[in-house]
Formats: structure tokens, C-alpha cells, sequence
């Protein structure tokens, strides 16, 4: 299950525009292996997002699922999945009732103490949470709410997860809310959420910024990235000088304040339009980010942003459909020799989703390499979850649908 089409957020718009794709094309014969086939029931429905721990265990959430409540099917979940003689197990950590969140939409993050943060899009009567998992002596899990965002001015659906710098502070964006901009229910926040002073003190939220739509953009999805120089990198969905989305950056200054620039304005007439992902960045400072879409001819695109002189914009890949895949929702995953690795979910392009990967060669020329392409049966269709690596370059991710029982699966490849 996607959860942006689940849940309305995809702002894809399809106009007429050509661009020149900067990639050719390969195939490579790496090995896939599915680690584990979402059952539909009380183990939940539709994985999305994953981390290791540092015993290379994996967490992550389904969307909906676990059983009971807000749908058929459930609430949604938090998963481990533990690997114990070459085989995976999975245990549900939470089952979501819908009081305190339903539809956790971005996986979790993870502390140096073991435990783990997300978000949910909703509750019931409201417009989500943010919440923290905290293991307990005999193994189990409890679950405290951070924050209850309520709307209007504070912001609501948070879509996106979160991050945590080193003082332990959370961020995160809402897609919807903060009171401000042309956006008929707001058009999202970034906010940042403190730990309690005192051990049983409340979290406290402070909201960083209130997207207007026009010109610093509108509908952040994904989660942010937190840079080396500790400022917060994100990417809007829609909004803009050219209503395609953005790239944007927010700077803390001396007095404590956070500032907003926009790094880069999207258009539909030459590098793609709905950029739903999170930003990643290189060894070099170099910023990679994907758009969900271009035009009727093409499935959106691969850019990367360069610092030196200003942010300077280049289009590496566009996504033509069919065995070259369309339509990534995810960031991407750069590993030490700078190399790129995500997904498309081809949701507009009739086919099932690729796993690929991006090579830069001579003279700044890139190759893309489709490591597989989903068939929609037992290995999975449309991965939305963006990719993660181990030490050893192996890549876990996950699709939305497909499997052995059709709910979705996690998956590893050995490129």
C-alpha cells in the first residue's frame, strides 16, 4: 500500500515539457532475496521505512495493519525484525489503536539508547503524533506521546518522520497546517520538538518555519536531513516560484532564531515537478534529491544540486517509464565511492517498481543500473520506502504491495 496515494498527497502533475536524459542505460545481476512477507493481519500492512540497530537488526512500521480499528485491517504497526541462523523473524513491537495515532507513514529513528521515534499522520478526532517506543527490562515496549498536533497554526498531518541531532532535539515537517500562505488548510510546518529538562517533563514543540506556497513553497512530505554544518535540508511538494516544489534550507543564527532559504525552485519545463523525497547528501557536500513526476512523456527525474559558487542545478536522470521505471517517491542512498541507489514505484507507469542505481562516470556523465525490476509476485511491487546499506554495500528496502500474500514485503539486494 502507498501511502501518499492512500492518503491524497501526491501533487503529481503531468504537463507537457522535454528534457534531455544525461544517463544511459544497464542492467546488473545482483541478487535479490525477500527476508519477509507481510501476512495482512496482525502483523501489519504495507512497510514503510527502515533502520538497523547496532546488532544489524531492522526496525520499521506498516501503514496500516496490526488488527482493528480506523480500517478493516488495523492501525497500523511498529515491527523488528530479527535475524537468527540466516532466516528473519518478524515481532510487532506496537499495535496503533487510533486514540494516540493511527498510520504511521515514515518508519521510525533510533537513539543511542535504543529507542525509537515516528510520527503518525492521524488519531482519532485529531491530526497525528509524534511518539516515542521505550523498551522495558523484560524486552516489552511502552509507548509516550511527544506532541498532539492540533491543527490550524501548529500543523497537522506529519507525513515526513523525524531526525535528532546530537543534544537529542527532534525535527520534523507537517504536509498540512501552520496557519499561514494560500494553502486552504495551511501549507505545513517545520518544527522542532526538545526533550524535558526533567525526567516525566513534557516535550516542547517550537515551529521553525510556516510555508506560504509562494515563494518558499508549500506541502513538505518527507523527512528533513540534518547536514554536517547542523542546518536542516528539506524539499517541498508543490509551492514555489513555479508551483513544482522546492529544495530548502533552514539556518540556526546566532540569537537562535532559523531562517529559510530557498535553494532551489522546481520546473516542470526542465527538471520535474513534486518532489516528495527527503535530500541526501555526498562526501563533497553535493545534495541529491527526486521528483515524483515530469510530463505526459516523462516520470519524473534525479538532480543534483552542487554548492560551490551558489547552488548550481543539473538533471543526472529522467525516468521515461517502462523498463527504465518512473515515478520515485523516495530519497536516495549515496555509499562512500559517491554512488546513488533508490527506487521508483512506477504508479503511473503500469509496471511494478525498480531498484537502480546511479554511476557517476567521465566528464560528470552518469549510468543508471536497474539492480531489479518488480514483477508484482512474490518478490513485491512498488517499493516506497527508501533504501538502507550495511557495511558490506547490501541494500534493504521495501515494497508497498505484492509478496507471497500480496501485503508487502522486506527485501535485500547484493548488488
Amino acid at each position: 500500500m502507498n501511502r501518499n496515494l492512500s492518503f491524497g498527497t501526491l501533487w503529481a502533475t503531468l504537463v507537457a515539457f522535454a528534457v534531455i536524459a544525461l544517463a544511459s542505460d544497464a542492467r546488473a545481476g545482483s541478487e535479490y532475496k525477500v527476508l519477509y512477507n507481510f501476512k495482512g493481519g496482525a502483523d501489519g500492512i504495507g512497510p514503510t521505512g527502515l533502520i538497523f540497530d547496532p546488532t544489524g537488526n531492522l526496525y520499521g512500521t506498516t501503514d496500516v495493519g496490526g488488527g482493528g480499528g480506523c480500517t478493516d485491517y488495523g492501525c497500523g504497526t511498529v515491527y523488528q525484525l530479527i535475524k537468527s541462523d540466516g532466516r528473519w523473524s518478524e515481532k510487532v513491537l506496537l499495535r496503533f489503536k487510533g486514540t494516540r495515532g493511527r498510520f504511521p507513514d515514515s518508519g521510525v529513528i533510533i537513539d543511542t539508547e535504543g529507542n525509537l521515534y515516528g510520527t503518525t499522520s492521524g488519531h482519532f478526532g485529531g491530526n497525528g503524533v509524534a511518539f516515542k517506543l521505550t523498551r522495558g527490562a523484560h524486552g516489552d515496549w511502552s509507548m509516550s506521546v511527544l506532541h498532539i498536533f492540533a491543527g490550524g497554526n501548529d500543523g497537522l498531518t506529519p507525513y515526513g518522520g523525524l531526525v535528532q541531532d546530537a543534544a537529542g532535539n527532534l525535527y520534523g515537517t507537517t504536509d498540512l497546517g501552520g496557519g499561514s500562505g494560500s494553502c486552504p488548510y495551511g501549507c505545513g510546518i517545520v518544527y522542532e520538538l526538545s526533550p524535558p529538562r526533567a525526567t516525566g517533563g513534557e516535550w516542547t514543540e517550537t515551529i521553525l518555519h510556516r510555508f506560504k506556497g509562494k515563494p518558499d513553497g508549500a506541502n513538505p512530505l518527507a523527512s528533513l536531513t540534518i547536514a554536517a554544518d547542523g542546518n536542516l535540508y528539506g524539499t517541498t511538494a508543490i509551492g514555489g516560484a513555479h508551483d513544482s516544489g522546492t529544495v530548502f534550507k533552514l539556518a540556526r543564527g546566532s540569537n537562535g532564531k532559523w531562517t529559510e532559504d530557498i535553494l532551489h525552485n522546481f520546473n516542470q519545463s526542465t527538471d520535474g515537478t513534486d518532489p516528495s523525497s527527503n535530500v541526501a547528501f555526498d562526501a563533497h557536500g553535493n545534495l541529491y534529491c527526486t521528483t515524483y513526476s515530469g510530463t505526459s512523456s516523462t516520470r519524473g527525474s534525479v538532480v543534483e544540486l552542487t554548492a560551490a559558487h551558489g547552488w548550481k542545478v543539473k538533471v543526472i536522470h529522467v525516468f521515461r517509464g517502462g523498463s527504465d521505471g518512473g515515478n520515485p517517491l523516495t530519497g536516495l542512498t549515496v555509499d562512500e565511492s559517491g554512488n546513488l541507489y533508490g527506487t521508483t514505484s512506477d504508479e503511473l507507469t503500469g509496471g511494478n517498481g525498480t531498484v537502480f542505481k546511479l554511476t557517476r562516470g567521465p566528464k560528470g556523465v552518469w549510468t543508471k543500473t536497474i539492480l531489479h525490476s518488480f514483477t508484482g509476485d512474490r518478490d513485491g511491487s512498488f517499493p516506497d520506502v527508501r533504501l538502507i546499506m550495511d557495511s558490506l554495500g547490501n541494500l534493504y528496502g521495501a515494497t508497498g504491495g505484492g509478496g507471497s500474500l500480496g501485503w508487502g514485503v522486506v527485501f535485500e539486494i547484493t548488488p
